[in-house]
């Protein structure tokens, strides 16, 4: 009997440590992309915050275990994910994100760095609409980040579940479809350059631990008003209203940007996938 109760003792010591080791060990959170991480220029890169308070990445850097731990985030409202931004900017892109990075970090360690990619969207502005090649450049982004010694990325795929104000009527509405069709696109195809081929970016690189998060997994619940995901307006934006922003109330902050609760769940979303994630290691 005894000896049962030191085996199971046991047991349980290694199970929280092992699940508590993965999340414990980030230093620092990095994330890269577009206006959906950007955070402003304050740390030295990007436009401006496109929300009314922390972005994703903010949020997740608080909310590791032991955080909050320093963000840094290199992403540029409008980046697509070659070089260039959507406004006609030949700089800012998610690739050339990476390059900057490579040259601030130099010979640092970044192993014990959680990197962040979102980005894909605005690749629908550019002269080419080509989703291989948009998912291409984020594996090419997934693969420099593996050359400079990440070993933990977390690549979010584009939601389509949820529709921005701005889609909704006016100028841009008959954007809607071919929009949200280009972004399934994206998603199948960055899935399978990811994930599923079997010369795959995970595949190829078992050094790096990859944690793959399906955007819609989470919109869908706020799109179908799930417990814990209510907005009671999905479809008109808060900047303006001159109301205070009471989290559960308006899901965008303008016509095509989350408000920061929104980045919240995001953040907590991406987080449970990362706890998942271990587990089943």
């Amino acid at each position: 009997m005894r000896k049962q109760i030191v085996f199971l003792s046991v047991a349980i010591i290694l199970l929280f440590s092992t699940q508590g080791f993965c999340l414990e060990h980030f230093n620092k959170v990095v994330g890269f992309g577009d206006s959906v991480s950007d955070n402003g220029f304050q740390d030295g890169a990007g436009f401006q915050p496109y929300t009314n308070g922390y972005v994703w990445v903010e949020h997740l850097a608080n909310s590791l275990p032991d955080g909050p731990v320093p963000v840094k985030s290199e992403a540029w409202g409008g980046a697509m994910t070659n070089q260039k931004n959507w406004e006609k900017i030949e700089w800012s892109g998610l690739l050339w994100q990476i390059d900057q990075y490579e040259k601030e970090i130099g010979q640092e360690d970044i192993s014990k760095v959680l990197h962040t990619i979102y980005c894909g969207g605005n690749d629908f502005w550019g002269n080419k609409k080509d989703v291989a090649v948009s998912a291409k450049n984020i594996v090419t982004a997934m693969e420099k980040l593996s050359k400079l010694g990440a070993r933990y990325i977390v690549v979010a795929n584009q939601y389509t579940a949820v529709i921005s104000p701005g889609y909704l009527k006016g100028a841009y509405a008959s954007y809607r479809e071919p929009l949200t069709k280009f972004k399934k696109s994206l998603n199948d195809t960055l899935k399978k350059l990811v994930v599923s081929n079997e010369d795959s970016f995970m595949k190829e690189h078992p050094e790096v631990t990859v944690y793959y998060i399906n955007s819609d997994d989470l919109f869908n619940k706020i799109a179908n008003d799930e417990k814990g995901y209510v907005f009671s307006n999905k479809t008109e934006k808060w900047l303006g209203t001159k109301e205070f922003p009471t989290p559960e109330k308006y899901l965008w902050w303008d016509e095509w940007h989350l408000m920061t609760a929104a980045h919240q769940l995001f953040a907590d979303f991406v987080l449970q996938q990362i706890k998942s994630s271990n587990e089943a290691h």
